[in-house]
């Protein structure tokens, strides 16, 4: 991998120029401003199979991916390590007159020991998934920065809490706590120009090793909360030139997302208390 020209030539390594990667903003995002904040290649291939059908009247949606390589030095590992990692999806849904019901499930398997030489926290290339309510989803639709930190816990437009710097110019990372998802949702067409959408998602993290070293704590809880979601989409000229999406989604936090955050100290009315987070959004595609 070739990285592009941007900062101070910093190594040269088997005739690859090697340099640092700054946004237009000024920011540092290759190599992620974490760890030991090395220079490194990142060679992963992926593998994967998906498809759409039904049995009977129960549609059925599914995909299996696997990604596999190497990455020259993780900076969360602080060593060379070898790439397996590996995603699961499924849906359900039935059609029942003018609503559509949902289930469905993700697991992406999160890094179990960070400093031992393989990871496998699964990373995607880029992925805007309409998975487990997309939209009208808070933890899909809401970029989470970890505090303390360079990385994001989770980019938007995701549902892959990848510790890295930025979706499109940082480089992957495969050391990761990865996600567990439960999703119900509904679909109901109040109009053929109204479409209303309810959905609810429980999370958790796969697993915590990769925060616990990244935050130096030594016990993060999996549980990450309720993230619930419901929304408008309406196509005043029943086609897709003129499309307005709106809605609010909302996640109330369980223990293991309050570890991540939590402030230390022993003095009564010290530290912040459980919040929960809100967005509203509103949204106009024109299509021509």
């Amino acid at each position: 991998m070739i990285l592009k020209r941007t900062g101070n030539d910093l190594s040269r390594r088997r005739g690859i120029t090697i340099h640092q990667h700054y946004d237009r903003n000024g920011f540092l995002v290759r190599p992620a401003k974490v760890g030991d904040v090395r220079l490194h290649n990142v060679n992963v291939n992926y593998f994967g199979i998906s498809g759409d059908g039904h049995w009977g009247a129960l549609n059925v949606s599914h995909a299996a991916y696997a990604a596999f390589g190497s990455d020259k030095h993780n900076p969360i590992a602080a060593r060379k390590q070898e790439v397996m990692a590996g995603l699961l999806a499924l849906e359900f849904s039935v059609d029942r007159n003018s609503a559509h019901y949902h289930a469905a499930g993700l697991m992406a398997h999160g890094d179990d020991e960070t400093p031992d030489h393989r990871a496998s926290g699964f990373d995607a290339i880029y992925d805007l998934s309409n998975f487990g309510g997309g939209p009208f989803s808070f933890w899909s639709r809401s970029g989470i920065a970890l505090t303390q930190t360079g990385v994001l816990l989770k980019a938007p437009g995701t549902l892959l809490p990848t510790l890295r710097s930025n979706k499109f110019e940082g480089q992957a990372n495969y050391v990761n706590p990865g996600i567990i998802l439960a999703n119900l949702s509904m679909d109901l067409n109040v109009t053929p120009r109204l479409r209303a959408i309810l959905n609810g998602n429980y999370l958790w993290f796969e697993n915590t090793d990769a925060l616990e070293t990244v935050l130096f704590q030594d016990s993060i809880d999996t549980s990450i909360g309720l993230d619930l979601g419901a929304g408008l989409v309406w196509r005043p000229f029943l086609n897709e030139n003129v499309v307005v999406t709106a809605g609010a989604t909302t996640l109330l936090p369980s223990i293991g997302f309050d570890d991540l955050y939590r402030s230390f100290c022993g003095v009564p009315g010290c530290g912040s208390e459980r919040r929960h987070l809100v967005n509203a959004f509103a949204q106009l595609k024109l299509t021509f």
